[in-house]
């Protein structure tokens, strides 16, 4: 057993208060540099958001001139290219001035404005919401009106043609003999046929026009690489999103899948309530075609990809029928896959690896709900929509302000003026939908038009998701 010490070395009280020195003087450099940064952060966004106002204020009033805006780039010596959007171009005379190191203009800081005050814009919003909106900063405004950063189906064509120049050491090669086939313009991309012959590669020919596909080649290179999207993988969000406003009964509801430029957009149009969903448009499955069905159709198609979506190789679609082509290692025989897998395919016949399923398309259903000018936007967690979750109304209108966090709802025999006013019926969708919502996410935004009130969430899977409930 040690002996007791008899005395406390003077040495050891001196080494003590001087590490108490070194750590407080630590302590008060890092809560310096906390509230350093803190500072920053608070006039990052505040000059980001002026910034962002004073583009927008510009292009409400220019973007519908372009001459204009394209004759002062001229005055300027401001260098542009011809397919930059109006938006790119208001940004780009900002930041003129601003270059990196290498005297290069701040590209991704243009786009990132200009994606911005495009989306605003096309989506009509008021100089006055659009300044609310910013006031969170430009990052999460841009969150809201483009969900998920997202990669625009250019960039994955641009993409797949790094690869396939990847191959030929990124050096190309004119042909002056090879004429032009028709119906080719500026900028397409064709496909050629060739074979190696004595040691070289000899071109004989250029696939029909109808037969055609180099985006899609493009794109499937592209969707081959290590972590990119799987064929797939939109089949679950698509099955939940048809879930949230329709069941079973529901079977001549139409629902719509629609690609348009960098995004996919899927409209639920329910009984009672409409819900859409937002995906990158590199999440594709039928090559950038529209598809409106009966919800009964989408839901048999769903329950039957669904489980073997991993394997789903490719899939082809001629606006009448759609072939499904499985990893034939993986799946050589669909039926017996099926089978194993105590599944059952609930639409379309299987032969070998493929699927085929035969679809009647309908008239697109209401899609314009996604792009109308959305307004109030506010963020809210579980606690602050807490009140309105367990909210038990005795008259016929809920009524409540989205301004105001947490929510305070109250019930009423008629609507109340400024605030939004859903029947009994529209709330309980409004609470199913927020309850799955904050599974999903650990926040859901509420937002409003006249007649209409929006509750929405970003899934991890960078998809965004929302139900529409008509509102007084």
């Amino acid at each position: 057993m040690a002996k007791p010490a008899l005395a406390i070395p003077k040495d050891l009280i001196n080494e003590l208060k001087r590490l108490a020195v070194v750590a407080s003087k630590d302590d008060e450099a890092y809560d310096e540099a906390v509230r350093r940064h803190d500072r920053a952060l608070k006039a990052t966004i505040s000059s980001s958001a002026e910034l962002a106002i004073a583009l927008y204020n510009f292009a409400l009033r220019y973007a519908e001139q372009p001459g204009l805006i394209n004759a002062k780039l001229k005055e300027l010596g401001i260098q542009s290219k011809r397919d930059t959007s109006v938006y790119g171009k208001i940004a780009r005379l900002a930041f003129d001035d601003l270059s990196d190191p290498d005297a290069q203009v701040s590209h991704p800081r243009i786009s990132r404005y200009a994606q911005l005050i495009e989306a605003a814009h096309n989506g009509g919003m008021s100089a006055d919401d659009f300044k609310k909106l910013v006031a969170i900063g430009v990052t999460k405004a841009r969150e809201r009106l483009l969900g998920a950063p997202q990669q625009p189906s250019n960039d994955v064509l641009e993409q797949g043609r790094g690869i396939v120049s990847g191959l030929l050491e990124n050096r190309t090669f004119p042909i002056d003999q090879l004429p032009l086939p028709s119906n080719v313009n500026e900028g397409d991309d064709v496909e050629l046929l060739a074979r190696v012959e004595g040691g070289k590669l000899v071109v004989y020919g250029v696939v029909p026009n109808n037969l055609s596909n180099a985006q899609a080649v493009l794109k499937k290179l592209v969707s081959q690489q290590p972590g990119a999207p799987k064929i797939g993988d939109i089949l679950p969000e698509l099955l939940l999103t048809l879930k949230l406003v329709t069941a079973q009964k529901d079977a001549d509801c139409i629902a719509t899948y629609v690609v348009s430029g960098d995004q996919i957009t899927f409209t639920v149009t329910g009984p009672k309530a409409v819900a859409w969903m937002i995906a990158p448009a590199t999440m594709d499955f039928i090559g950038g075609q529209s598809l409106a069905l009966k919800a009964e159709d989408w839901r048999r198609l769903l329950n039957t990809l669904n489980p073997i979506r991993k394997h789903i190789q490719s899939v082809s679609f001629d606006g009448a029928k759609m072939q499904v082509d499985v990893n034939e290692k993986e799946v050589p025989e669909i039926n017996k896959w099926f089978e194993k897998a105590r599944k059952a395919i609930s639409i379309g016949k299987a032969k070998g690896n493929s699927l085929e399923i035969g679809l009647d398309q309908h008239v697109e259903g209401d899609t314009v709900l996604k792009s109308s000018g959305w307004k109030g936007a506010t963020s809210f967690t579980e606690d602050a929509l807490k009140p309105l979750l367990e909210f038990k109304p005795a008259k016929q209108y809920v009524s409540f302000s989205i301004a105001d966090s947490p929510l305070a709802p109250t019930s009423s025999a008629k609507p109340i003026a400024g605030n939004q006013n859903i029947v009994r019926v529209n709330l309980s969708i409004l609470k199913s939908a927020a309850k799955k919502f904050l599974r999903w996410g650990e926040s859901v935004t509420l937002d409003h038009i006249d007649e209409h009130l929006r509750i929405s969430v970003q899934r991890d899977s960078g998809v965004d998701v929302a139900v529409i409930v008509k509102a007084e």
